[in-house]
């Protein structure tokens, strides 16, 4: 587009110098109207109608053209001009063009001697002033200036402007690399993948070169992975997805133009504005172009390119077409770094066309936040310790997942099954593992998965068929079969029963709905409150405004395992650090340990009042003493729940838009209006 700004914007200007007159114009015609009112601008109009831009640069502008004449085109060898003009170099055309382009309106009492301005090319034109008025841009004089035109100004020129030429560089890629600071970790890494030679060869090569600072944005495993001798087959595929054959430059690369490299996988160029007008290549930024070398020509990148099948698996899932609803559930299951790590994993990746083929409510479940351990659990069922690739995998093998449980492999004469799932695409490769994309999602046995709404949950349960009742009365339905997510404290028949039978007949009272909805909405909270998720005391408001209160109390004990025993101390892979409790409080520790450790063990240290939760049922350190004076104790303690003086019967009844907790009273707000019913009124 700014070539076609810069052809329209030479013709406008070639106009204006051939008719002197033209000067005395108020700037009503365009720049490329004028160029094509002007004889002595057919040749740069000739460029335009080549460069297909004339409806382009009818642009708004407003711009500054240095436009040359007929007779400056003549001064170029016919051949270079008959090679411009060919369709097969309309780049170079572009080049050329916008080279003589500037951005704004610049006349000719704004020119300072020596004063360098940019193109719209990218390059800049360096003024040069004589004599008081004998204006020069490069080597070209300005021979009629400051004609007007409705997008900006031309200045007529009697010489094309040549783009300056870079010297030839004596340097070869690599040699150039070890010149330059900034690129010493890709000199090392060319060493250690043994490319040296090769890219001191012939060539000609493009090299998208990392700096410094993009080798080291990759973690340090990854760095120390590629950079291990045994692994220089990964670091050759790495480093050779950052070169192709040929010597392109800059001005050749255009927008989501694909390049083969020499790794055999493409990368995309985009040229955006984005970023100061620069080029990204992949991800990746271009901070420094054209850095030419004797052998071809070096493009700094401020980002490592890494092969779509040599990503980590965390975040090969998010580079791969057809995966995006994996990637997004394994963010919101925040498995995404633990993927990332040095594993080896090997996961059974559905597709999304997988992940749409279940109830569209049972994905919004499993993507709701406050069901991150469900979520957990279906992901951890797709992954396998171990790097495990196709050729390895038996018929009738037994595989046993991250999540616990084991997966079934079918391998026949028509391929490979996972449970019931077909293994579509297999052995993707990634940095640390491999993946196997399936077309069914896989469901461990005792995951739940809710399938009715809070309504439809309220229906299927007898023991509330009174609430269903006043839920109807309220006008509440349609509320509570929602998005949300929801809590509700839901009373059960009995607890409604305790009311007054003349207050139960008011409040269901057509003419008493406000009230009703009142008293609803006060058993209704905004999110999903699981009955771990709540703590002693805490306060909730609720859907009518007003604060329900939990109270969390334990109704159990605990006892002590042992002295100086249990795993090793290693408290970050066999323990979780639940909190310090000063007072030595066990019986509050105990509850805390039942609701957050599912080992139900707890580690308690008197000197510090420090706890840890155990993770594991058998510690991978065969139960040898832990260090200090640490203290092991297994909860054997429930958690009572009341919502302010209602007792939680049935706690963490999952809906597929949130969560029922089953309660034995009605709960009241507070300022409740008087009732009336006939004769009758409530006090």
């Amino acid at each position: 587009m700014l070539l076609k700004t810069f052809i329209l914007s030479s013709v406008a200007m070639a106009v204006m110098s051939a008719t002197p007159s033209l000067r005395l114009q108020t700037g009503s015609k365009t720049i490329v109207d004028l160029a094509v009112s002007t004889p002595d601008l057919s040749t740069l109009v000739t460029a335009l109608t080549a460069g297909g831009l004339v409806k382009t640069l009818s642009a708004k502008g407003p711009f500054t053209v240095f436009a040359p004449t007929n007779e400056a085109f003549d001064k170029v060898p016919a051949a270079e001009l008959a090679r411009l003009l060919d369709p097969a170099n309309l780049k170079d055309l572009d080049a050329l063009l916008t080279y003589h382009v500037a951005s704004g309106s610049v006349f000719a009492k704004d020119i300072t001697n020596g004063e360098k301005i940019k193109t719209v090319e990218g390059q800049s034109v360096t003024a040069q002033i004589f004599m008081g008025n004998r204006i020069f841009i490069n080597n070209a004089e300005v021979t009629t200036a400051d004609i007007a035109a409705s997008n900006g100004v031309v200045h007529i020129i009697d010489t094309v402007l040549s783009l300056p030429v870079p010297p030839p560089s004596t340097k070869n890629i690599v040699e150039l690399a070890i010149a330059t600071p900034n690129l010493s970790t890709l000199v090392t890494a060319l060493k250690a993948g043994n490319l040296v030679a090769t890219l001191e060869g012939t060539g000609p090569f493009t090299v998208f070169a990392p700096t410094d600072e993009a080798f080291a944005k990759l973690p340090s495993l990854y760095r120390q992975l590629l950079l291990d001798p045994k692994n220089v087959k990964t670091l050759q595929k790495v480093l050779t997805y950052h070169v192709s054959a040929g010597a392109v430059l800059s001005k050749d690369i255009v927008d989501k133009e694909v390049i083969r490299t020499v790794e055999g996988q493409d990368v995309i160029a985009h040229v955006t504005k984005a970023h100061d007008d620069h080029i990204m290549i992949n991800d990746a930024y271009v901070t420094t172009a054209d850095v030419v070398a004797s052998n071809g020509v070096i493009h700094i990148v401020d980002s490592v390119l890494m092969p779509p099948d040599m990503l980590a698996i965390g975040n090969l899932t998010a580079a791969t077409p057809g995966l995006t609803t994996l990637a997004t559930a394994l963010k919101a299951a925040e498995l995404v770094d633990t993927l990332n790590t040095a594993g080896p994993f090997t996961v059974f990746a559905p597709t999304d066309e997988a992940f749409a083929a279940l109830p569209k409510a049972s994905l919004a479940y499993l993507l709701e936040p406050s069901n991150i351990d469900s979520l957990q659990q279906l992901l951890k069922y797709h992954v396998v310790a171990g790097s495990v690739k196709s050729t390895a995998l038996t018929n009738g093998e037994s595989v046993k997942t991250l999540e616990g449980k084991a997966v079934s492999v079918t391998v026949s004469a028509t391929g490979i099954k996972i449970n019931s799932a077909t293994v579509t695409t297999a052995d993707v490769l990634a940095l640390n593992g491999v993946v196997h994309i399936i077309d069914e999602v896989l469901m461990p046995s005792d995951l739940e998965i809710p399938t009715k709404d809070i309504v439809g949950l309220a229906v299927a349960t007898s023991d509330l068929s009174t609430l269903v009742t006043a839920l109807k009365a309220g006008a509440l339905v349609a509320t509570l079969q929602g998005a949300g997510p929801f809590t509700v404290f839901a009373p059960t028949n009995e607890a409604f029963a305790k009311l007054s039978p003349i207050f139960l007949k008011l409040l269901l009272d057509p003419s008493n709905v406000k009230t009703l909805q009142k008293l609803l909405t006060y058993h209704v909270v905004a999110g999903a409150i699981y009955s771990n998720g709540l703590t002693n005391n805490e306060s909730i408001i609720t859907v009518e405004g007003e604060k329900v209160v939990a109270h969390v109390v334990p109704s159990g004990g605990f006892e002590e395992v042992c002295t100086r025993c249990d795993c090793t101390g290693r408290f970050n892979i066999d323990y979780t650090f639940l909190g310090h409790f000063d007072g030595a409080d066990k019986g509050f520790i105990a509850v805390e340990a039942n609701r957050a450790c599912k080992t139900k063990t707890f580690v308690y240290q008197p000197g510090t009042g420090a706890v840890w939760c155990r993770l594991k049922d058998e510690c991978d350190t065969g139960g040898q003493p832990i260090s200090g004076d640490k203290q092991v104790y297994r909860a054997r303690t429930t958690v009572g729940i009341k919502i302010n003086d209602a007792a939680v019967t049935t706690a963490d009844v999952r809906a597929l838009n949130g969560v029922v907790h089953i309660i034995d009273s009605v709960l009241m707000p507070s300022g409740m209006p008087h009732l009336s019913y006939g004769n009758y009124t409530s006090l």
